[in-house]
């Protein structure tokens, strides 16, 4: 995993935009004045009924990829442009025209931006720890489980492909946000790309200045990484997307939100929704949905209310 701590914008700006597939256009964003992109939402398939395609959401229909690859080939840069197709994102829905959505805003450049990076082997007996000082949040910038290099601590040599392709998502999931985590070099955590072969975990970060919006009142309950909100506490059942879509209680990464009444988070990564007047406390919220004992049951939603309502603990 790699990450960096960074100056927090106070006047951020979002912008959107979209395109559709087979359109001949491309979804182009442009930075002035020496600010780089930071891709905040990003969404490529048939998922809602608005959109100016005029294509009709028919099921399911989108590419888990979609923001991990907006944020690879846009973030970071002065402009990019990236073209609504398959061979871009994958086709999460075969036969079926799509569109391409996505969130950014520009900011400042940060040229000294300081990105730390560790290393774990897989039954070391340690963790890959990561701790952010002074009240700045984790970042993760990369991260991979495998064997993908001979040019790795754990004396592991490199036969084939062997990389979890889970590596980032997880390490997102378990650790941006956080002041601190601790991840273990596991098939438990990440899979297992490769059968019967010892793994390394690597990750690369950064700290940054925490800067979190909330879910709106009418779509309170946060999930797919934080990117949108559902009205329901519970996941509508998508036998494909398994657990994480299995009618069980939303969480921060479930794929699915039951009846689809969600909508997108305005300022992505959003948290639960967080009632104004608590926010003026001034005390810090966070939210998991993994708790101590690595169960949903278990899951800490942090807030300053002192209610605790089932399936979640709630504390100052």
């Amino acid at each position: 995993a790699t990450w960096t701590c960074e100056i927090e914008t106070s006047t951020r700006t979002e912008y959107s935009d979209e395109v559709c597939e087979h359109s001949g256009d491309a979804l182009s964003i442009n930075c002035d004045d020496g600010l780089v992109i930071v891709i905040q939402a990003a969404a490529y398939g048939v998922y809602s009924n608005d959109n100016t395609c005029g294509l009709t959401y028919g099921g399911d229909c989108l590419a888990e990829s979609s923001l991990e690859v907006m944020h690879g080939l846009c973030d970071g840069e002065y402009s990019c442009s990236v073209e609504a197709d398959n061979d871009v994102f994958g086709d999460p829905c075969v036969g079926t025209v799509k569109y391409l959505t996505a969130t950014w805003t520009c900011e400042i450049e940060t040229s000294t931006r300081t990105e730390y990076s560790d290393e774990v082997c897989e039954h070391s007996g340690d963790a890959l720890s990561i701790n952010c000082d002074d009240g700045l949040v984790i970042v993760i910038q990369a991260a991979a489980y495998g064997v993908y290099s001979n040019d790795n601590t754990c004396g592991l040599t490199y036969g084939g492909d062997c990389l979890a392709e889970s590596s980032l998502e997880v390490m997102h999931g378990l650790c941006d946000g956080e002041y601190s985590c601790s991840v273990e070099a596991d098939n438990d955590v990440f899979g297992d790309p490769c059968v019967g072969t010892v793994k390394y975990l690597t990750a690369t970060w950064t700290c940054e200045i925490e800067f979190q919006s909330s879910c709106p009142q009418d779509y309170p309950y946060v999930y797919y990484n934080g990117d949108y909100c559902c009205a329901s506490d519970t996941e509508k059942v998508y036998t494909p997307q398994g657990e994480l879509c299995d009618s069980g209680s939303i969480g921060f990464d479930s794929l699915c939100c039951k009846d689809d009444a969600f909508q997108q988070c305005s300022d992505s990564p959003c948290s639960d929704y967080i009632d104004s007047g608590l926010l003026s406390l001034n005390k810090p919220t966070s939210s998991s949905s993994l708790g101590w004992d690595g169960t949903n049951e278990g899951a800490v939603n942090g807030n300053t209310a002192g209610s605790f309502t089932d399936g979640q603990c709630s504390h100052s």
